[in-house]
């Protein structure tokens, strides 16, 4: 069977066929009187087809063929092909214009999704949602887009999010304030991964912040492959002597290296952290690299 989409400015029909395996569903009963199933699936699907014929762009063969296999509600949007701003605007917005409540991870490898595609995926998310993991990896992010992520991350949206990752997005300190603006007073995310952002060692201050906040849930945070320098990286273990949550650290690849006063305060913090740190992983460069495991308050190296 096919369907025909007409645009609002009734210039363009574009014929679809309408995935095979989607059904509605859900099957929740309103009262005694019938059966009001939950569409939401069906819809997003058609509304999706919609934004894409308004703003004159080609549906994405991933989200084709994600809903042609589709038996059940899609519960994860995993997209890696190239589709630029407006063809992730097309998708959440799609999921905004339903209320799609369905999808709990989000994850847009290299998609070219840039700031335009992140201010579409938080207006998204700013309406009730379920969505608990957010990945925006290789994105062409700059600090514009991080305000809208800063926003989103705000106490006052009330988001679910329990991981976010925003790995080799140059978007620098600037948009690590950015981020900060949200995240200082974040009490869901568990995982942050912020690995070759360009962050330099005046942006240790705002993961000091970060971590300092008394209600941080943060036990994973990835910082590998950035500018902290010596200084930096100092900064921010010092920020571990008042967070009690964090078990694993990465600040691999950020230019440190022998510096007798750092090395001291990673040692200490190591022995005395009352929430032991499981893993991790230093690398000092021109010196060693060394995994360094604290179980039990005893200190081994690997």
């Amino acid at each position: 069977r096919q369907m025909c989409i007409r645009d609002r400015h009734g210039g363009v029909n574009l014929y679809i066929n309408q995935f095979q395996n989607m059904k509605k569903k859900g099957g929740k009963k309103k009262g005694m009187g019938g059966a009001d199933e939950d569409d939401s699936t069906y819809r997003l699907y058609k509304f999706y087809v919609r934004a894409c014929a308004q703003n004159g762009i080609t549906m994405l063969d991933q989200i084709k063929k994600t809903f042609d296999e589709l038996e059940e509600d899609l519960d994860k949007l995993h997209l890696w092909e190239d589709a630029g701003p407006m063809g992730i605007r097309a998708i959440m917005d799609a999921c905004k214009e339903v209320g799609y409540q369905h999808l709990k991870s989000i994850r847009m490898w290299k998609v070219n999704a840039q700031d335009e595609g992140v201010r579409a995926t938080c207006d998204y998310l700013t309406k009730p949602n379920n969505v608990v993991i957010l990945e925006l990896m290789d994105n062409n992010i700059s600090p514009l887009g991080c305000e809208f992520l800063g926003k989103l991350l705000s106490p006052s949206v009330g988001s679910q999010l329990k991981a976010l990752k925003l790995d080799h997005n140059l978007f620098g300190t600037e948009g690590l304030a950015n981020l900060y603006s949200g995240l200082c007073q974040n009490s869901t995310i568990e995982l942050l991964s912020l690995s070759y952002c360009g962050i330099e060692s005046d942006g240790a201050k705002y993961l000091q912040g970060i971590l300092s906040f008394v209600n941080s849930k943060i036990t994973d945070l990835n910082v590998r492959g950035n500018l902290l320098r010596n200084e930096g990286v100092y900064e921010l273990f010092r920020a571990l002597d008042v967070n009690q949550t964090i078990q694993k650290i990465d600040v691999s690849d950020n230019q440190f290296g022998e510096d007798e006063k750092l090395v001291l305060k990673m040692m200490d913090t190591f022995e005395t952290h009352q929430t032991p740190v499981s893993y991790t992983h230093l690398t000092l460069p021109t010196i060693y690299s060394v995994q360094i495991s604290v179980v039990g308050g005893s200190l081994k190296k690997k």
